[in-house]
């Protein structure tokens, strides 16, 4: 098998239909791009995993089960843009068809200008890194999300994302887009500096797990399909730090069957969660606060007179009022709470069928309603 130093020898090659070669590196020997190609007569090309040789033949990317973005010439050296190449693999992966292959990143620190837009219906293209603190991509230009898994009225589902971290740089909205997501998992990730959320999630079957986010107005977004509110169903959030979020958690529509479990809060300025119109079958166990609600302003809660009021709490829970309808079943049970704002740990609004029990520290409710009382 003949074998090229990079793919830009490669293309300076004339080679015949049916061959293989292989190539030593994408843009030199050794750099992690080395792949094997087989050459068919002339077809369209795009550059990236597909190459156009001397003759009119086409250098065709040879994939296993992953797909290497390397191989599609991402470089990861913190100042090329590798969206192209990053969405050019993504996009081979989709065209397999199912199986879909999963698209991997080596570790270094991807530039992107553009978001990365994984997004499509029945596609279930897994994405992955070499852990936060190796697999790095940062985004270089405003944008609305750094990945985005969904788009609106288009249902997708079946994906993981793991082991990697996003920086949104304050440039991104939101670290990743999958408000209309289902059946999906992100695990082992860090997202910082959103100026929206870290992420927008809603929809079914969400797992978001093991994750950190940093320094943006909200951690994680829970928010439906704008035409059908109440399709925010069975969402896990566990195990997960956040820091310095000014919210760590808000919901925006009714949502069923919520658990937030084992999460860490810190400095979570407004709250450290905030169910804002409502839940039911939800769980909030086991989580730590430390330092939230603390900050100059809060959430802003609807009152029975229909006056917004400011409230801080390291846990808020409520509902509209003209949001009719919608209320918080569950139980907010063995949280710690430690230095948060002295006067309220948990504040509830318009709530019924709430139990709190065995929290730590807990100081006082305003206009609570217990389940057994009620």
């Amino acid at each position: 098998m003949k074998t090229f130093i990079n793919v830009a020898q490669m293309k300076l090659a004339r080679l015949q239909a049916g061959q293989f070669v292989e190539t030593g590196g994408y843009y030199t020997k050794g750099d992690t791009g080395a792949a094997k190609y087989l050459i068919v007569a002339a077809q369209a090309a795009d550059g990236y995993g597909d190459h156009t040789l001397a003759n009119g033949t086409v250098a065709v990317l040879q994939i296993g089960d992953t797909v290497d973005i390397r191989e599609f010439g991402a470089k990861g050296d913190g100042a090329t843009n590798d969206q192209p190449s990053i969405q050019a693999a993504i996009d081979y992966s989709i065209s397999t068809g199912s199986p879909f292959n999963p698209v991997y990143l080596p570790a270094g620190n991807y530039f992107i200008e553009s978001e990365i837009n994984r997004s499509g219906t029945g596609v279930y293209v897994d994405m992955y890194g070499d852990g936060r603190r190796s697999t790095i991509i940062t985004a270089n230009a405003v944008m609305d999300s750094m990945i985005k898994l969904s788009v609106a009225g288009n249902i997708t589902g079946r994906t993981t994302i793991k082991d990697m971290t996003l920086r949104c740089a304050s440039l991104a909205a939101y670290g990743i887009n999958a408000q209309d997501m289902r059946y999906w998992t992100l695990t082992n990730t860090g997202i910082t500096g959103a100026t929206t959320a870290c992420i927008i999630a809603g929809n079914w079957l969400t797992r978001i797990l093991n994750n950190s986010f940093e320094a943006s107005p909200v951690g994680v977004l829970i928010k439906g399909i704008d035409t059908n509110v109440s399709a925010t169903n069975n969402l896990i959030v566990e195990n997960n730090s956040f820091n310095t979020c000014e919210v760590g958690i808000e919901t925006f529509y009714y949502v069923n069957d919520l658990n937030i479990l084992g999460n860490a809060f810190d400095l979570c300025d407004k709250a450290g969660i905030y169910i804002a119109k409502g839940a039911r079958s939800c769980t909030i166990e086991n989580n730590y606060f430390e330092r939230c609600g603390n900050g100059a302003t809060g959430v802003s809660v609807e009152t029975s007179s229909g006056v917004f009021v400011n409230r801080l709490a390291a846990v808020v829970l409520g509902f509209n009022y003209t949001t009719t309808g919608h209320t918080f079943v569950g139980a907010v049970e063995n949280n710690f709470f430690a230095n948060c704002n002295v006067s309220r740990y948990i504040d509830v609004w318009n709530i019924e069928y709430c139990t709190v029990p065995w929290n730590m520290q807990f100081i006082s409710c305003w206009r609570f309603c217990c389940a057994i009382d009620c």
